[in-house]
């Protein structure tokens, strides 16, 4: 009886090989990556290595491409800034121990946060967020903070809602809330809060942070942390 012979196993390794590219290659056609999308989550999360890395591969014909070479300017600049010896590392560490109270502020005044002016216009609660189509629940109240900022330096700025914290009495610290702000942005127009907010030089531009806290009655304090040059801004948020 006849036996097919074996194939060799160097050719199995290429029909392989080559099976596992036309694989990634019809995933990478059918669900390609978002590198502006992942740029920014990176950015948020303060791995600045990583985003400048996605945005830089975002291709001219994307949409975003405009807004993705703000970022790589201001990421740049920042990375080179850190890149400093380690006596110099010595210094800025201190220099941000020596920040941690920074400065305070009260509503209604402006002051001074490296290259932004930030002026806290207002303060307000409310339980829902949007429309009779697109609307969103607070699970305790979402308190939202309208301020101005205004730009001081020769170039455009990017501002970010990551950029901003709210902390309580007890210590508790309360990020921005990500669904809220969404809804926000759809329900009335885009530029309403501080998503990729950009801020070109000289210019002031009014827009709001939403967090989601659990009541009224709680003293809250706005805490702004300049993530280049590690200033930081905290307004008292009583009225």
């Amino acid at each position: 009886m006849n036996t097919k012979p074996k194939m060799p196993i160097w050719k199995k390794i290429l029909i392989g090989a080559v099976a596992v590219f036309f694989l990634l290659y019809i995933l990478s056609v059918l669900f390609p990556i978002d590198y502006f999308e992942e740029g920014l989550n990176a950015y948020q999360n303060k791995n600045y290595k990583s985003a400048l890395s996605n945005f830089s591969e975002v291709k001219k014909e994307d949409k975003n491409y405009n807004q993705a070479q703000v970022y790589i300017k201001q990421l740049k600049d920042s990375i080179q800034t850190e890149a400093v010896t380690l006596e110099e590392s010595q210094s800025v560490s201190e220099t941000k121990e020596s920040s941690k109270k920074g400065l305070k502020g009260t509503i209604g005044k402006s002051y001074d946060v490296g290259n932004l002016e930030y002026k806290v216009e207002r303060v307000k609660f409310k339980k829902y967020i949007g429309d009779l189509f697109t609307f969103d629940k607070a699970h305790g109240i979402f308190l939202i903070v309208t301020l101005t900022v205004t730009n001081k330096a020769k170039e455009q700025i990017i501002i970010d809602n990551s950029f901003f914290q709210l902390v309580d009495e007890s210590g508790a610290v309360y990020s921005y809330a990500p669904d809220a702000t969404a809804t926000l942005e759809l329900t009335e127009f885009a530029g309403e809060t501080f998503m990729g907010l950009t801020i070109n030089p000289y210019v002031s531009k009014k827009a709001k942070v939403v967090f989601e806290v659990p009541s009224k009655k709680k003293n809250y304090r706005l805490i702004f942390k300049d993530p280049f040059n590690f200033d930081t801004l905290e307004f008292d948020l009583k009225q």
